[in-house]
């Protein structure tokens, strides 16, 4: 946020965002969610893992836009945003898993320090690649490391192709070390917008 005068603050009642404004006439929005969640009674905890937002898989329209002038805000990230809280430094690993159903789609790596803390699952399911799949991206690596380059990306993961994982709910399991501490749902909604005759 760019240093200027700000003029009103308001806390969505439903969404949980703070909204700024500024006196030249900008809007700024940050999910304060984790705060109104973080009363001293999870403060108290070891380790907590807060509740996590439903968020609408939006279709984006791909064709360009053209107009005298176009919205330059950033948006928020594309995905989830999985928050929580550790109340020291962690020796252990610290992961978040991410499930549909029983089935263990995804896997992320969380900081180990200590306070509030926030992984980013952007909607992505891992698949094991097949012995051919994993020859062909050892290739590509190599060729790249020839030219001087270290590539990286998901796309490089010679164990796993990521593909986009659809909507419905998903099983958020905080894992610290080998021992399971909090699980939590995650909903990935469709957008209806862009599919209006879908039935409800």
């Amino acid at each position: 946020m760019p240093t200027q005068p700000v003029h009103d603050l308001k806390i969505h009642p439903r969404e949980n965002d703070l909204i700024v404004a500024t006196h030249g006439r900008g809007v700024f929005i940050a999910d304060i969610s984790p705060l109104v969640e973080l009363t001293p009674a999870v403060l108290a905890k070891d380790v907590y893992l807060f509740n996590i937002e439903p968020k609408v898989k939006w279709v984006s329209n791909t064709t360009p836009n053209y107009a005298s002038t176009n919205f330059n805000g950033r948006s928020e990230p594309l995905g989830s945003t999985i928050y929580y809280y550790l109340k020291n430094d962690s020796k252990e690993e610290v992961k978040i898993a991410i499930y549909r159903g029983n089935l263990l789609i995804n896997e992320l790596k969380g900081s180990k320090k200590a306070g509030l803390n926030k992984v980013l699952w952007t909607w992505t399911m891992r698949v094991k690649r097949t012995p051919e799949e994993k020859k062909q991206i050892e290739a590509r690596i190599k060729r790249f490391k020839q030219y001087g380059f270290t590539p990286r990306g998901p796309q490089f993961d010679v164990n796993y192709k990521y593909l986009p994982a659809p909507e419905g709910e998903y099983r958020v399991v905080l894992k610290v070390g080998n021992r399971v501490i909090m699980e939590k749902t995650a909903r990935l909604l469709q957008d209806y917008w862009f599919q209006p005759n879908i039935n409800r």
